[in-house]
Parts: C-alpha cells; structure tokens; sequence
C-alpha cells in the first residue's frame, strides 16, 4: 500500500470552506512504511508556497495520519504533498 489522499471528507477538514478559512489536509501513511517527513505544497496567488506536516494520529490499523493546515485565499486551490521515506522522496 502506498500513502493516501483523495480530498474525500476524510482527507479535508471542509470540503466547502470559506475564502479566509484554514483548512486541514490529512494523508495516511501505511503502517510499516517509515515516513520521516511531509511537506504540503499549494499555490497562492500563482506563487508556490509550502509548509511541514506534522503527526495526527495512528489508527487502530497502525496506519499514521498526517496533517498539513493551509489557508483559503482562491476559489481553487491546488496542492500537492512531498513524501519522504527510508527509500527517497515521493510526491
């Protein structure tokens, strides 16, 4: 299995947020994989911008949630995240 995000409710804290609204993004780790970082990156205003994601939680299945908080500022937001394990980087 490999890390997951589909922008489901699951994976934004709003689907429908407000511009001005922050919003949390979550990606679950598979338990096993050794994660050592996350960095969401998503543009603002055509400029790239980027943060850390920090630890959320670990289910019962083992698997690690990771959340990243990025602020509203366009009606369309897009965003990736950089995923860096024992074995490289992956986005």
């Amino acid at each position: 299995m490999i890390p997951h995000h589909d922008g489901s409710e699951l994976y934004v804290s709003n689907p429908a947020p407000a511009l001005g609204e922050t919003v949390s993004v979550f990606v679950r780790v598979p338990a096993g994989l050794r994660t050592s970082r996350i960095h969401l990156r998503w543009l603002s205003d055509g400029e790239p911008v980027f943060t850390s994601a920090v630890v959320d939680r670990t289910d019962a299945t083992g698997d690690v949630w990771w959340r990243a908080e990025m602020p509203v500022r366009n009606p369309v937001t897009r965003y990736r995240f950089l995923i860096r394990t024992s074995q490289g980087c992956a986005g």
